[in-house]
Protein backbone atom coordinates (compact mmCIF):
# COMPACT_ATOMS: atom_id res chain seq x y z
CA UNK A 1 0.00 0.00 0.00
CA UNK A 2 2.67 2.90 0.55
CA UNK A 3 4.22 1.71 -2.79
CA UNK A 4 0.84 2.44 -4.47
CA UNK A 5 0.02 5.49 -2.28
CA UNK A 6 3.37 6.69 -3.08
CA UNK A 7 3.22 6.60 -6.63
CA UNK A 8 -0.63 8.37 -6.32
CA UNK A 9 0.71 10.80 -4.04
CA UNK A 10 4.23 11.67 -5.89
CA UNK A 11 2.38 12.55 -9.65
CA UNK A 12 -0.83 14.48 -11.16
CA UNK A 13 -1.17 11.87 -13.88
CA UNK A 14 -3.93 13.71 -14.18
CA UNK A 15 -2.66 16.96 -15.37
CA UNK A 16 -0.10 14.84 -17.39
CA UNK A 17 -2.87 12.63 -19.41
CA UNK A 18 -4.72 15.97 -20.62
CA UNK A 19 -1.76 18.12 -21.51
CA UNK A 20 -0.65 14.63 -23.57
CA UNK A 21 -4.11 14.39 -25.19
CA UNK A 22 -4.45 17.88 -26.40
CA UNK A 23 -0.64 17.94 -27.58
CA UNK A 24 -2.34 14.88 -29.51
CA UNK A 25 -5.57 16.41 -30.66
CA UNK A 26 -3.40 19.20 -32.00
CA UNK A 27 -0.75 17.29 -33.87
CA UNK A 28 -3.57 15.38 -35.68
CA UNK A 29 -5.46 18.18 -36.81
CA UNK A 30 -2.35 19.44 -37.38
CA UNK A 31 0.51 17.27 -39.06
CA UNK A 32 1.58 18.74 -42.31
CA UNK A 33 3.02 21.46 -40.04
CA UNK A 34 6.69 21.89 -40.74
CA UNK A 35 9.27 24.80 -41.42
CA UNK A 36 12.59 25.16 -42.64
CA UNK A 37 15.72 26.24 -40.56
CA UNK A 38 18.38 27.80 -43.02
CA UNK A 39 20.75 30.40 -40.61
CA UNK A 40 23.51 29.51 -42.87
CA UNK A 41 23.61 29.59 -47.08
CA UNK A 42 23.82 27.98 -48.68
CA UNK A 43 23.91 24.70 -46.59
CA UNK A 44 20.69 22.55 -46.30
CA UNK A 45 17.61 23.58 -44.94
CA UNK A 46 17.12 21.77 -41.69
CA UNK A 47 13.05 20.78 -41.64
CA UNK A 48 11.09 21.03 -38.35
CA UNK A 49 8.03 18.51 -38.36
CA UNK A 50 5.06 18.63 -36.63
CA UNK A 51 5.60 15.65 -34.26
CA UNK A 52 9.06 17.32 -33.53
CA UNK A 53 7.16 20.19 -32.27
CA UNK A 54 4.83 18.53 -30.02
CA UNK A 55 7.55 15.97 -28.81
CA UNK A 56 9.40 18.98 -27.50
CA UNK A 57 6.53 20.80 -26.13
CA UNK A 58 5.19 17.79 -24.20
CA UNK A 59 8.74 17.77 -23.03
CA UNK A 60 8.86 21.16 -21.62
CA UNK A 61 5.09 21.17 -19.78
CA UNK A 62 5.35 17.27 -18.67
CA UNK A 63 8.19 18.19 -16.00
CA UNK A 64 5.77 21.11 -14.17
CA UNK A 65 2.56 19.82 -14.09
CA UNK A 66 3.93 16.75 -12.31
CA UNK A 67 6.73 17.42 -9.60
CA UNK A 68 7.22 15.32 -6.93
CA UNK A 69 5.33 15.63 -3.83
CA UNK A 70 6.99 13.12 -1.81
CA UNK A 71 7.15 13.95 1.86
CA UNK A 72 8.80 12.27 5.10
CA UNK A 73 6.66 9.59 5.34
CA UNK A 74 7.02 8.48 1.59
CA UNK A 75 10.63 9.39 2.61
CA UNK A 76 10.82 6.72 5.51
CA UNK A 77 9.21 4.03 3.80
CA UNK A 78 10.75 0.94 1.91
CA UNK A 79 12.74 1.56 -1.06
CA UNK A 80 10.01 -0.18 -3.29
CA UNK A 81 7.93 3.29 -2.82
CA UNK A 82 10.90 5.52 -3.83
CA UNK A 83 12.24 2.85 -6.40
CA UNK A 84 8.20 2.90 -8.49
CA UNK A 85 8.00 6.30 -8.16
CA UNK A 86 11.56 7.05 -10.07
CA UNK A 87 10.64 4.82 -12.95
CA UNK A 88 6.91 6.63 -13.14
CA UNK A 89 8.90 9.70 -13.38
CA UNK A 90 11.28 7.43 -16.16
CA UNK A 91 7.99 6.66 -17.87
CA UNK A 92 7.20 10.39 -18.25
CA UNK A 93 10.12 11.08 -20.46
CA UNK A 94 8.85 8.26 -22.70
CA UNK A 95 5.67 9.77 -23.40
CA UNK A 96 7.16 12.40 -25.91
CA UNK A 97 7.95 9.85 -27.76
CA UNK A 98 4.55 9.21 -28.86
CA UNK A 99 4.25 12.04 -30.70
CA UNK A 100 5.79 10.30 -33.49
CA UNK A 101 3.47 6.93 -33.94
CA UNK A 102 0.38 9.42 -33.33
CA UNK A 103 1.80 11.47 -36.05
CA UNK A 104 2.51 8.47 -38.52
CA UNK A 105 -0.78 7.78 -38.41
CA UNK A 106 -2.48 10.91 -39.10
CA UNK A 107 0.15 10.92 -42.20
CA UNK A 108 -0.71 7.66 -43.67
CA UNK A 109 -4.73 8.32 -43.04
CA UNK A 110 -4.54 11.15 -44.99
CA UNK A 111 -2.13 11.02 -47.32
CA UNK A 112 -0.47 7.75 -47.39
CA UNK A 113 1.33 8.15 -50.43
CA UNK A 114 3.18 11.34 -49.45
CA UNK A 115 4.45 10.73 -46.12
CA UNK A 116 7.91 11.59 -45.78
CA UNK A 117 9.06 8.64 -43.17
CA UNK A 118 11.47 9.64 -40.58
CA UNK A 119 14.14 7.52 -39.59
CA UNK A 120 13.06 5.92 -35.81
CA UNK A 121 15.68 5.25 -34.18
CA UNK A 122 17.39 8.65 -34.66
CA UNK A 123 14.59 10.52 -34.24
CA UNK A 124 13.31 8.77 -30.57
CA UNK A 125 17.06 9.50 -29.53
CA UNK A 126 16.17 13.36 -30.26
CA UNK A 127 13.24 13.19 -28.57
CA UNK A 128 14.16 10.90 -25.35
CA UNK A 129 17.23 13.58 -25.47
CA UNK A 130 15.24 16.68 -24.88
CA UNK A 131 12.67 15.10 -22.73
CA UNK A 132 15.07 14.57 -20.05
CA UNK A 133 16.67 17.58 -20.45
CA UNK A 134 13.34 19.05 -19.89
CA UNK A 135 13.22 17.16 -16.32
CA UNK A 136 16.73 18.05 -15.24
CA UNK A 137 16.04 21.89 -16.00
CA UNK A 138 12.96 21.60 -14.46
CA UNK A 139 14.95 20.92 -11.53
CA UNK A 140 17.84 22.88 -11.78
CA UNK A 141 15.77 25.72 -12.65
CA UNK A 142 12.14 25.82 -11.89
CA UNK A 143 8.97 25.82 -13.72
CA UNK A 144 10.04 28.79 -16.00
CA UNK A 145 13.49 27.53 -17.24
CA UNK A 146 11.71 24.26 -18.03
CA UNK A 147 8.99 25.89 -20.22
CA UNK A 148 11.59 28.43 -21.69
CA UNK A 149 14.60 26.37 -22.07
CA UNK A 150 13.70 23.44 -23.00
CA UNK A 151 12.37 24.56 -26.66
CA UNK A 152 15.27 27.29 -26.41
CA UNK A 153 18.34 24.71 -26.35
CA UNK A 154 16.44 22.30 -29.11
CA UNK A 155 16.32 25.49 -31.24
CA UNK A 156 19.95 26.20 -30.75
CA UNK A 157 20.47 22.31 -31.45
CA UNK A 158 18.33 22.25 -34.83
CA UNK A 159 20.03 26.09 -35.81
CA UNK A 160 23.50 24.60 -34.94
CA UNK A 161 22.82 20.76 -37.59
CA UNK A 162 21.55 23.72 -40.24
CA UNK A 163 24.55 25.91 -39.65
CA UNK A 164 27.57 23.23 -39.32
CA UNK A 165 26.10 20.02 -40.75
CA UNK A 166 29.63 18.14 -40.60
CA UNK A 167 31.22 19.81 -37.25
CA UNK A 168 32.69 17.60 -34.96
CA UNK A 169 31.03 18.66 -32.16
CA UNK A 170 27.65 17.12 -33.90
CA UNK A 171 29.27 14.03 -34.40
CA UNK A 172 28.24 12.39 -31.02
CA UNK A 173 25.04 15.06 -30.29
CA UNK A 174 23.49 14.53 -33.59
CA UNK A 175 24.29 13.97 -37.57
CA UNK A 176 23.99 17.23 -38.55
CA UNK A 177 23.14 15.82 -42.33
CA UNK A 178 20.36 14.01 -40.94
CA UNK A 179 19.01 15.40 -38.14
CA UNK A 180 19.40 12.57 -36.10
CA UNK A 181 20.85 12.23 -32.29
CA UNK A 182 23.40 9.19 -32.17
CA UNK A 183 23.24 6.36 -29.55
CA UNK A 184 26.14 8.03 -27.47
CA UNK A 185 24.22 10.82 -26.61
CA UNK A 186 20.86 8.78 -26.60
CA UNK A 187 22.35 6.32 -23.23
CA UNK A 188 23.67 9.53 -21.52
CA UNK A 189 20.22 10.78 -21.50
CA UNK A 190 19.07 7.52 -20.28
CA UNK A 191 21.25 7.43 -17.55
CA UNK A 192 20.46 11.56 -17.34
CA UNK A 193 16.62 10.41 -16.31
CA UNK A 194 17.25 8.15 -14.47
CA UNK A 195 19.38 9.81 -11.80
CA UNK A 196 16.90 12.87 -11.98
CA UNK A 197 14.05 10.52 -11.49
CA UNK A 198 15.66 8.97 -8.52
CA UNK A 199 17.64 11.99 -6.83
CA UNK A 200 15.42 14.61 -8.03
CA UNK A 201 11.82 13.23 -8.31
CA UNK A 202 11.88 10.45 -5.47
CA UNK A 203 13.74 12.46 -2.45
CA UNK A 204 11.78 15.34 -1.03
CA UNK A 205 13.34 18.93 -1.09
CA UNK A 206 12.80 19.41 2.91
CA UNK A 207 15.00 15.86 3.39
CA UNK A 208 17.67 16.93 0.79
Amino acid sequence: MTVLRGVAHARALGLAAVATAVVWIALTLGWETQFAVEVRFPQQGRGVGAFEIAAVLLSSLLPPLTPSRYGAVEFLAAPGSRALNAAVSVGLTLVPLTCMPVWLLSAEGRDPFEVDYPSGAGYAGTLWLFAALGQLLFYAGGTLVCLLGTPALWYAVVCAQQAFPTAPFLRDLASGLHWQTGPTVTVVAAVIAVAVAWFGHSIPRSAR
